[in-house]
């Protein structure tokens, strides 16, 4: 009988990677001269942290793009500052080139997005987010911590830290090179063979 650790491998980032395309006024968002914050709070997302963190964030000189039209009514939106655009569902790594910085709270197919973009603010998914730390291109601000943020302050102190952004870049081109669904399917087939 093999032992648990045996039993594991590891086979990268399990998401969906639909080739779906990005929008155009989202693809344009460069064309305003500033840099991309990506506030994206998934499918755990609730109507009061995406607004903290959008009207903290929105203070300084960037663009913010935040996929969380399902949280927001139409009244809190008009609450938000123009450099916010607010939208549905989007793909976030079909979003790589254009995000300078993401900060995210959500399931875990949002987080290992974002990690394996190489993005660099986190509130949950602690194991992940965690390696993701220990590499360099993660921050990690807890859930208690996130109300109290000062988050325009801590989007500028990041793209400042060039260390870090050098890290991202790595950790997004160690996972563009896996294809975690295809290895699980070959891990699946494999151990399926094995028991015929």
């Amino acid at each position: 009988m093999r032992s648990a650790r045996e039993e594991i491998t590891w086979q990268g980032p399990v998401y969906a990677q639909l080739q779906v395309p990005v929008a155009e006024d989202l693809r344009n968002i460069r064309k305003r001269g500033r840099l991309v914050v990506l506030v994206a709070m998934g499918s755990s997302a609730n109507r009061c942290l995406v607004l903290d963190v959008s009207h903290s964030a929105s203070r300084t000189d960037v663009e913010i793009i935040s996929p969380s039209a399902v949280c927001l009514s139409d009244a809190d939106r008009e609450t938000l500052p123009g450099n916010v655009h607010v939208t549905g569902w989007i793909l976030v790594h079909r979003l790589g080139d254009l995000v300078d910085v993401a900060i995210t709270h959500g399931g875990e197919g949002t987080v290992q997005t974002s990690c394996s973009r190489g993005i660099l603010l986190q509130l949950e998914q602690r194991y992940d987010v965690m390696r993701c730390v220990e590499f360099g291109n993660v921050r990690l601000v807890s859930s208690k911590k996130a109300s109290r943020t000062d988050w325009a302050k801590l989007v500028v102190r990041l793209l400042a830290d060039r260390m870090m952004r050098d890290a991202a870049d790595r950790m997004a081109e160690l996972c563009d090179r896996l294809d975690g669904p295809g290895r699980c399917a070959d891990v699946i087939r494999n151990h399926l063979k094995g028991q015929g």
